[in-house]
This record gives C-alpha cells, structure tokens and sequence, in this order.
C-alpha cells in the first residue's frame, strides 16, 4: 500500500502535562487566525454571560445558601464544558483532556491562557521566519 504523509515542519508544539502529550499548531493552516478569533470572542462572550448568571443567582438565593450552591455548581459544570469545547476547537479535539485531564474549575482556563500568551509570542516569530523563507523560496522579488 502506497502512503503518503505531509511534512510537519511548520508544526510548533507546547508540551502540555507531565505525560508528554502535546498541542500541535500548524503555522502555515489558513483556518489558524480564524479559529484564534472565534476563541477569543467565545471567550468574552460566555465569561460575560457566566458573570451575569453568577451575580443574579447571588441575588435570587441570597437567604437559601444550599440551593445557591446547587445553582452555582450547575453553572460551573455548564461554563467549564463550554470552555472546554471552545478549547478543543481551537487546538484539536481532546485538547482539554490533555491539559486539564478530569479536573474542572473555574480559573483553570484563565490560567491556562495566561500561561499560553508568552508561547504565543515564540508562535508568531517562528511564523514570520516561515513566511519569509517560503517567500524566499518561491518569490525571491518580493521583500517584507
């Protein structure tokens, strides 16, 4: 059987937990900025809709701390699985699982994309290196 495998040279990897797995995120993928902004707007938007759920349930089940907490954690469970999947749709699915294995709280994302920001940052160089060879390569006229 014939096989072929496309190169993963413009593949950056970040090393996610103690086990070894790894996000892959592939510089030269078109779908790449696209899929950073939809996160971000995800992102905004349900933390914004997790806060305003959180503030009326304070006021709703102010004097009723046992059904708050029930209310509470029914949230918590709704936002984590929201985030979670806003996650894998940004790096892959099963990304969430890699990261966080079974563990979900609230800070967690938060933490997770404080951490993944500096990374970002070696991503984007490590892009317009590409960028530049592959004008190079294929347009040497043209110059950034």
């Amino acid at each position: 059987m014939d096989k072929i495998r496309i190169g993963k040279d413009n593949v950056y990897q970040i090393e996610v937990n103690d086990n070894g797995d790894c996000i892959d995120i592939d510089l030269l993928d078109i779908e790449l900025p696209v899929k950073f902004v939809n996160a971000s707007k995800t992102l905004k938007r349900e933390t914004k809709i997790y806060n305003e759920k959180v503030e009326v349930l304070e006021k709703q089940y102010k004097d009723n701390i046992k059904i708050y907490l029930y209310k509470r954690i029914d949230l918590d469970r709704a936002y984590c699985k929201k985030m979670r999947e806003m996650i894998d749709n940004l790096f892959g699915e099963g990304t969430s699982q890699k990261v966080f294995g079974d563990k979900n709280r609230i800070g967690m994302f938060d933490e997770f994309f404080e951490k993944l920001l500096p990374i970002l940052d070696n991503v984007q160089l490590n892009f317009d290196k590409i960028k530049e060879n592959l004008l190079e390569r294929y347009n040497p006229e043209v110059k950034l």
